[in-house]
């Protein structure tokens, strides 16, 4: 697991998983960039893959989300 933050609103986060009996690997590494009350921008990667001999993708994703709170 690592983390930095470039500023108190705006940090980066990462976790690296490996296990030995299922033999896969997963990494999540997200972004954050807050505003007032938990808004702001949340940009997220996710990828697991197989390892050892049959070193395969499992499953990837992006995503990226963007909160806003209108009115008072």
């Amino acid at each position: 697991r690592l983390a930095y933050a470039f500023t108190p609103s705006m940090y980066v986060q990462s976790l690296f998983q490996h296990s030995n009996e299922t033999h896969t690997l997963t990494a999540n590494i997200r972004f954050g960039w807050l505003g007032p009350a938990g808004t702001g921008l949340f940009v997220v990667y996710n990828e697991g893959r197989e390892t050892g001999a049959n070193e395969r993708p499992l499953d990837r994703a992006f995503l990226v989300k963007f909160t806003r709170q209108f009115g008072r």
